[in-house]
């Protein structure tokens, strides 16, 4: 970590553009809004959109020399480069995990609230803004906020980071303050990679002294003592980790020689120094004499257990708690031969993790893919309890071991079952492993994430029932067709007595799965969660099928991640969930995927669907399409599918997404017949006659073309007695890519 000087930074002129000052007035009104309860309610009108206009990224990578600006990693060329916020855009949450809802939403457009971030700092941080003392007044700047507050989390264009940061010869960061240690946890600073990172640029620095090539450096601007000069390159430009490799330096340094005040006196010094001297420096470099601390290590506590039942794990003892899947492969399992899926690193719309939607016919595998990840992110253990729970069904290899001949039951693979679920950043995996005859799985022995799997049928009992919190129960409508929701009115109904923190958050999320507008309301009256809007008011429990459905399982999601956090805009897990479409009107099929999205940001869905409006939501390298090969039954996946972003849905339908030629299959077979006559040549009697009853048919039946302009030329053309061109809307699977290829090979001709 090193200082960067803002005052020599100019802000980008399109932060002062009237996009940004009107969405500042939004956030503004917000955060003074004098309906205290519709303030609670509401989430920020916040736009992540705004942020990534290429002016501001641009204009902070120059100014921070293409470095991160929390752990000084070189982002030239690195996708994971986040424009994010010092003080978080909103939830900001203090040492214990509690959140303060509006805390700083005012700052989220302000450019000294604003930094350039690798994405692996921003993922340690998230909204941790730790304060000693009381948080600043509401719409204060930043800079009254530096005079109002204490911040624990260094900032690198403000404080003296060697005040309160040290680093050993191994690249370890060392507190010297309590500003120090909340920085190296909140961003994870000890991080292997980036130990090692530090590690080399040091060796790389000392091995320049001890050959007698003095380093260049450059001044930081901070006013003076070891923060205000930094090694860099020759012409003054940032090299990555230069104040940590400054701060070892000098820390070494000093010892031997007290004086020395910054690293441009260090480094005048040295060509001056006599051999003994140098000789002294250099075995101080060497680690002769000089015994680092031992690195603060916060020991995780271990799982305690309840009187409810077994182990409740907290997010910091799960291994990916808050890393995304990455990809997925699965091999022997159920219906699947060998797939692999790998999703995107990032997505287009910022604080969104990558989600999964797929795509194929019945008996393509789609819902076994959900259960295999299911089955390895709870671990064995939890795999076991499963078992019992869905009895006399059975959770074991002796179930789900791939059985290649679809005509003979018996025959089965004498090859292992194996899923491996890979997560971002990191290599270790959750795995599963079983062959024919075990009773047991094989593999990660605990729970990797905070998992939640619903199948296709999502009921709830009106009756109350008790909820259980084992991960086994988490998952078992996957696995049972018969398990229901536990009914989520009571629990919401008493959350707004017991924690209206909470309850407050919950609504936000709630109101965006229910598309309820600014002015709706959701409270308790006698008894009932009651929806009050401008269209009326109606209990939660008289609302459509459809809509309880959706309820039942956003809520049920809520009360699973409300044990772990209290705000759910950075709450993590992986929620799997068989046929999103069940009981959903058209118009919230188009959204559903969005809306939950957009309640649950860092949630990663894993969704199926036969349904193409379903789509809507999902990005490019977010959408898998599940078939059987002709040549040998084996479930594959498609490959070089379009974008989905900006189809509309007849054209999803008609695209390899779902394989059809059109929408309407016994029309699509009358225009092939009707185009393969019209090109025969020396037709007979009956088949013109079928040419013609044909042509009639298709006019009275089929809208011709599938714009409006395609529409309107083949009317006028029909009007005029001309040929109209029958125009499908869309080829069958496959012959896109064929065509494209072909109209190219003539273009190349040409």
């Amino acid at each position: 970590m090193r200082y960067f000087d803002r005052n020599l930074m100019s802000a980008p002129t399109v932060l002062s553009s009237a996009p940004f000052e009107n969405a500042r007035r939004q956030l503004l009104e917000y955060v003074h809004d004098p309906d205290e309860r519709r303030q609670r309610q509401r989430r920020a009108p916040y736009d992540p959109r705004l942020l990534t206009n290429p002016e501001i990224k641009e204009a902070l990578a120059k100014n921070f020399g293409f470095l991160c600006a929390y752990c000084e990693t070189d982002m030239r060329g690195f996708e994971f480069f986040d424009v994010e916020h010092h003080r978080p855009k909103a939830s900001a949450a203090q040492h214990k995990g509690q959140t303060q809802h509006l805390y700083y939403v005012w700052l989220a457009y302000e450019w000294d609230n604003l930094l350039p971030i690798c994405r692996t700092c921003n993922n340690a941080k998230r909204n941790k803004f730790y304060v000693a003392g009381e948080r600043g007044a509401i719409g204060a700047s930043v800079q009254e906020l530096r005079e109002q507050e204490r911040a624990l989390l260094l900032d690198p264009c403000f404080s003296d980071i060697a005040q309160h940061l040290g680093f050993d010869l191994t690249g370890m960061a060392r507190p010297k303050s309590e500003d120090g240690k909340a920085t190296i946890e909140t961003l994870a600073l000890n991080r292997k990679p980036l130990v090692e990172q530090r590690c080399n640029q040091l060796a790389g620095a000392i091995n320049m002294l001890s050959t007698d090539k003095v380093p260049a450096c450059s001044t930081t601007g901070f006013p003076n003592g070891w923060s205000s000069w930094v090694f860099a390159q020759a012409d003054g430009g940032a090299i990555p980790h230069a104040g940590a490799t400054t701060l070892a330096i000098l820390e070494v340094a000093t010892r031997v020689m007290p004086q020395i005040t910054d690293l441009r006196v260090f480094l005048d010094l040295w060509g001056k120094l006599p051999g003994d001297v140098k000789g002294r420096f250099q075995a101080a470099f060497n680690g002769e004499d000089y015994a680092p601390q031992p690195p603060l290590v916060s020991v995780a506590p271990k799982a305690s257990k309840t009187a409810q039942g077994p182990p409740r794990f907290k997010v910091n003892e799960l291994p990916s708690a808050e890393r995304p899947i990455a990809s997925v492969r699965i091999e022997n399992f159920k219906a699947l031969s060998s797939i692999a899926l790998s999703l995107p690193t990032l997505v287009e719309t910022p604080d969104l993790v990558p989600c999964m939607l797929l795509l194929g016919e019945n008996a393509t595998g789609k819902s076994s893919v959900l259960e295999a990840i299911a089955l390895a992110l709870l671990g064995t253990g939890e795999t076991r309890a499963l078992d019992k729970l869905v009895e006399p069904d059975k959770i074991g290899p002796e179930d789900f071991v791939h059985r290649p001949n679809a005509g003979n039951w018996n025959v089965i693979a004498s090859a292992p079952l194996m899923v491996d679920v890979q997560f971002t950043g990191v290599e270790a995996t959750a795995s599963l492993r079983g062959i024919h005859g075990q009773a047991d799985f094989e593999g990660s022995i605990t729970p990797s994430k905070i998992v939640l799997g619903y199948g296709p049928r999502r009921y709830f009992p009106n009756v109350i029932t008790r909820r259980f919190r084992a991960a086994a129960h988490r998952v078992r409508s996957l696995f049972d067709p018969m398990s229901t929701i536990t009914n989520p009115i009571g629990w919401l109904r008493k959350l707004e007595e017991r924690d209206s923190v909470k309850f407050d958050a919950a609504v936000r999320a709630l109101r965006i799965v229910l598309m309820l507008g600014d002015e709706a309301l959701i409270q308790t009256e006698g008894g009932h969660i009651m929806v009050d809007s401008p269209q009326g008011r109606i209990p939660l429990t008289k609302m459509s099928v459809g809509y309880k459905s959706v309820i039942a399982m956003a809520i049920d999601i809520m009360r699973e991640l409300f044990v772990y956090y209290d705000n759910l805009e950075n709450a993590h897990a992986v929620v799997l969930v068989d046929e999103i479409e069940t009981h959903l009107h058209p118009r919230w099929k188009m959204r559903i995927v969005g809306l939950l999205r957009e309640a649950f940001p860092r949630v990663q869905f894993i969704l199926t669907t036969h349904d193409p409006l379903c789509l809507r939501g999902m990005y490019q390298g977010e959408v898998f399409v599940l078939r059987r090969d002709d040549a040998d039954n084996a479930i594959e996946t498609l490959s070089e599918l379009p974008n989905v972003e900006g189809m509309r849905a007849d054209q999803i339908l008609t695209s390899e997404f779902f394989g059809l030629g059109s929408t309407d299959p016994t029309t699509d077979a009358k225009v092939e017949r009707y185009q393969f006559l019209t090109g025969k040549a020396g037709r007979n009697d009956d088949e013109e006659a079928e040419r013609l009853r044909l042509a009639d048919e298709i006019e009275g039946q089929m809208m011709v073309g599938s714009t409006i302009e395609q529409q309107t030329q083949a009317e006028a053309a029909r009007r005029a007695d001309l040929d109209a061109p029958i125009i499908l809307t869309q080829v069958r699977d496959g012959d896109r890519k064929r065509m494209v290829k072909d109209a190219l090979a003539k273009l190349m001709a040409e």
